[in-house]
């Protein structure tokens, strides 16, 4: 007899976070062919990190429009 959805343990809908872990770990981390993409991705964020922190004062830097 066939064994419905409701009749299925908790351990497969819910994994363990261990098998998390190393399923992000093996597939993000500890990639066999990476690119240049997380890089690049990391230094996009602190660029746009540090404009919003200093987005005040470089919006009141406008005055030296001519020189």
């Amino acid at each position: 007899m066939r064994q419905h959805l409701h009749h299925t343990s908790t351990m497969v809908l819910h994994p363990t976070p261990g098998l998390w872990y190393w399923r992000s770990f093996h597939k993000y981390v500890a990639v066999r062919y990476g690119t240049a993409a997380p890089y690049v991705q990391f230094a996009v964020g602190l660029s746009t990190l540090f404009y919003c922190i200093n987005y005040k004062t470089i919006r009141l830097f406008s005055h030296a429009k001519y020189h």
